[in-house]
């Protein structure tokens, strides 16, 4: 029989995400700052940084979660392999960044955004999913594998279209305009869905005895969708937005780490 994890209490993580969320207003609201907005900050070393920096933590995950035992539950060997998918894709968007060397095809801002929502929509998606799966072991070895080939079979369609058909994708930036309508309502939708997991995972949190530690998902999808607010306000893919979405968004994973 499966034993509780231990579950810290919400009151642990509530001055966290305010701190947090008091950060973001105040970069966005405080007119001393506006000069900061649209200067270079989040230049290509700090943005190579940051990326690596999560997707090893999302590697980290995948290993922890993929190689347990047979009685690691169900939902935490999908969430393992939902966070190489991630970890694939934002590697993806790493190297094709602006700035970067070529990737099968030259580097370019709305290439590396494709990947981005790719990586952003899958994560939301599976969090839910996740909080929806019932709590019982994966026994069946076979199960695990054919779930991590329909993960790499997933990243391989995805690279394939954002590298060789680039003209199928939806326009996301347009330089001298900025962000477009369909880049900021992809990121929306995410917030959107990650908000269904994170309130999954408080009502999971609140209850006597949840089965995983379901205090630290609320915070990393609650500290997640501040850093998805980061990426619909910035002005430019260097500026001090840019650097605060990518900074929250490894604060978030450790917390997934901490949980699995």
């Amino acid at each position: 029989m499966l034993k509780p994890t231990i579950n810290p209490p919400l009151k642990q993580v509530f001055p966290l995400l305010l701190l947090l969320t008091g950060l973001f207003v105040l970069v966005w609201e405080l007119p001393i700052l506006p000069g900061l907005v649209g200067t270079t900050i989040m230049s290509l070393p700090m943005h190579i940084f940051t990326e690596t920096f999560s997707i090893v933590i999302a590697a980290m995950v995948f290993g922890v979660a993929y190689t347990a035992s047979s009685e690691r539950p169900g939902p935490i060997v999908f969430l393992g392999c939902a966070l190489l998918v991630v970890g694939l894709l934002d590697f993806g968007h790493l190297l094709s960044f602006k700035g970067m060397p070529d990737f099968a095809t030259p580097a370019d801002r709305e290439k590396g955004l494709n990947f981005w929502l790719a990586a952003r929509l899958f994560f939301a998606l599976a969090m839910v999913l996740f909080a929806l799966l019932p709590w019982r072991p994966m026994v069946y070895p076979r199960r695990r594998h054919w779930l991590l080939a329909g993960g790499l079979f997933l990243v391989g369609l995805i690279y394939w279209l954002a590298l060789y058909h680039q003209e199928l994708w939806p326009r996301t930036y347009v330089v001298g305009q900025g962000l477009t309508p369909f880049k900021i309502g992809a990121e929306l939708t995410a917030i959107a869905i990650m908000l269904l997991a994170a309130a999954l995972f408080f009502r999971q949190a609140r209850s006597p005895a949840p089965p995983y530690n379901a205090t630290s998902l609320f915070a990393a999808l609650i500290i997640t969708c501040l850093s998805e607010l980061t990426f619909i306000v910035y002005a430019d893919v260097t500026d001090i937005f840019n650097l605060m979405g990518h900074l929250y968004k490894i604060i978030a994973y450790g917390f997934i780490y901490q949980a699995v």
